[in-house]
Order: C-alpha cells, then structure tokens, then sequence
C-alpha cells in the first residue's frame, strides 16, 4: 500500500493562478496534476507544424547541438581510418614486412604511448557527452509529435560526418607527403 504524502511543495504554481496554501496542499496538489494532465493531452494533439512554430527556440537549440555530432562522426571514421592511412602510417608507422597480422606492412607506433592513449580518452569522453545528450535534450524539452525526427536527426549527423570524412580519405588517400594526413585534421 502507497501512503499519500501530504506535504506538497509546489513550485511555479502561482504563475497559473494557483496557490498552495489558497486550498490546501491536497486540493492544489490535485489541481497541479490536472494541469499537467490537460497540458500533456494538448501536446499530444500537435500537428508537426504547429509544434515547430510553438517550439521554435527549443528546436533550433536542439537543431544546433545536434549538428555538432558531425563532427563526432568525421572525427571517429578519420581516426580509425588513420590507423590504415598511407601517410599516416609512413609518418608513425614502422616497416615490420607483410605479414599476416601486418597485411600493410607496417606496425603502428608513436612518439609516447601514453600521449596516444590521453589523445584517444580526451577525444572520446567529449564524443561520448555528444552522442547521448543531443537525443536526450530533444527527448526531454520537444513534444512528442517532434521526438522522433529530432532524435533520428542525431543518427542522419553521424552518418554525414562519416560520409565527410570517407569522402575527404579517399580523396587524399593517394598523397604520402605529410600533408595526406594534415589536411584532414585542418578540415576538423
């Protein structure tokens, strides 16, 4: 059994003409709960345009915050890419012969482990905040009617970054100068 909990503490009541203490905590609890009832089946009735003029500003910092992610997606396919890259492994590569755990040849190194491994968890803790907190701003503050667009925006980003990024490899896939792996890190 669920005992009611009979101290209520309301916030941003008054702005809808309701006090607290007007009707007693129960009553104004029951009257916030309408409120949130009747605002709730509103939002559900939004037509998809309706929501975007209503939540313009939320869509648009949504919009924004998840163009963001991509980036994150050049940034993955680019650095696991890099690991094959033909400039990229010249410069921090070491000829070992072809073998089969090296089919190209060369065994990655670098110029301090630890600097690698500080590089790839500062690169990863920012990508990882991205990837989960744009879907879930949109999730949070958008109505439902706008939920599933704005969330599979998230996706169609990291897939455009990644398509960036394949693009800009492939064109510059051929140079083994320094500049083969320079440029894509300048485009970032």
């Amino acid at each position: 059994m669920v005992e009611e909990k009979k101290d209520y503490t309301i916030a941003h009541v008054e702005s809808n003409g309701l006090s607290p203490t007007a009707t007693g905590a129960t009553n104004s609890g029951k009257i916030l709960q309408q409120t949130i009832a009747d605002a709730t089946t509103s939002e559900h009735e939004f037509t998809v345009w309706e929501a975007l003029r209503m939540y313009k500003p939320a869509v648009c910092w949504a919009l924004l915050y998840q163009l963001c992610v991509i980036m994150e997606g050049y940034d993955t396919n680019l650095r696991s890419n890099f690991f094959a890259y033909p400039s990229f492994l010249i410069r921090y590569g070491r000829w070992v012969g072809k073998t089969a755990e090296t089919p190209t040849g060369y065994q990655m190194t670098a110029a301090c482990l630890k600097v690698l491994v500080e590089g790839e968890v500062l690169n990863g803790l920012p990508w990882g905040i991205l990837a989960t907190t744009a879907p879930a701003y949109a999730l949070e503050v958008l109505p439902t009617c706008l939920r599933t667009y704005m969330t599979s925006f998230t996706n169609m980003c990291f897939i455009l970054g990644q398509l960036i990024s394949a693009g800009v490899l492939k064109g510059l896939s051929t140079r083994t100068d320094a500049r083969g792996y320079k440029i894509p890190f300048a485009i970032q």
